[in-house]
């Protein structure tokens, strides 16, 4: 039976929204290579799945919850594919009504030796205008 990427990527962006549910950054992270890269707006690198998940501790302490991804194209080579696509996060800091994010990302995945495909690099940023 072959592998169907576009099924496991799906599955891999539910279980990363399902993290920030449940309000836990280990299994938000669950799906991060060992030395993975994230490449968050306005920050610098994240070097590390520890470090990653300390980044996303952070974030869901802050109120940021995921509702939604959606794959608009994924790229395949060999053991690596590039995934792209939409997000929309909502942030709702306590006592405050919840705001909207909206924007796009790129994901690099690799294939590791198990045959498991991990999130190797992430990056992202906002599709909303500036504030004037």
């Amino acid at each position: 039976m072959s592998e169907n990427l576009p099924d496991i990527i799906e599955k891999a962006n539910h279980l990363f929204g399902e993290g920030f549910k449940k309000r836990d950054a280990a299994l938000t992270t669950s799906m991060y290579t060992d030395d993975t890269l994230l490449l968050p707006p306005n920050m610098e690198a994240i070097r590390g799945k520890e470090n990653a998940e300390a980044f996303w501790s952070t974030s869901i302490q802050m109120g940021v919850i995921m509702e939604e991804h959606k794959i608009m194209e994924i790229l395949r080579e060999g053991d690596t594919a590039t995934e792209w696509g939409t997000y929309v996060i909502s942030f709702q800091s306590e006592g405050q009504g919840p705001v909207d994010e909206k924007g796009k990302y790129v994901v690099f995945w690799k294939r590791m030796a198990d045959g498991t495909w991990k999130k190797h690099w992430d990056i992202w940023n906002s599709s909303m205008p500036l504030p004037e």
